[in-house]
């Protein structure tokens, strides 16, 4: 039985996710969802304006996708920026770490991503030092 086969495209990805995140949910659960709240705040409004896609949210990450490397870099340096003085104002200073990717995705009907440079943004991005935003 043959499965069916998704439609593919280049894409410009990038993963988004709160550094150190499970020990502050494990010091200040209240304070750690505050965190993700403002994590999916600003990448809501950040993808927006870098006329990219959020494809989801997960826990404390978020998949995002962009018409062009640029943009995508642009963004998550937007963000990363963004999120360290937000999240300071709400008195917990915190950073993000981010990897940008650009591969070939499969697309699910729904919208989903799926595929090596997914899984290659994801690594990436657990490479990433708080506050840094890498790109392969």
């Amino acid at each position: 039985m043959q499965g069916t086969l998704l439609p593919h495209r280049l894409a410009a990805i990038w993963f988004a996710d709160v550094a150190g995140y499970s020990a502050r949910a494990a010091e200040d659960e209240s304070g750690a969802l505050q965190l993700i709240e403002i994590l999916q705040a600003l990448s809501r409004e950040t993808v927006r304006r870098y006329e990219g896609r959020i494809v989801k949210f997960i826990g404390d990450a978020v998949l995002a996708e962009f018409p062009s490397t640029a943009l995508a870099v642009q963004a998550a340096a937007a963000l990363s920026t963004d999120y360290v003085v937000q999240s300071a104002a709400s008195g917990q200073a915190h950073s993000l770490t981010l990897g940008v990717h650009v591969g070939d995705v499969a697309v699910s009907s729904e919208g989903d991503l799926h595929g090596d440079a997914v899984n290659a943004a994801a690594r990436i991005q657990e490479a990433a030092a708080p506050g840094q935003v890498v790109v392969s």
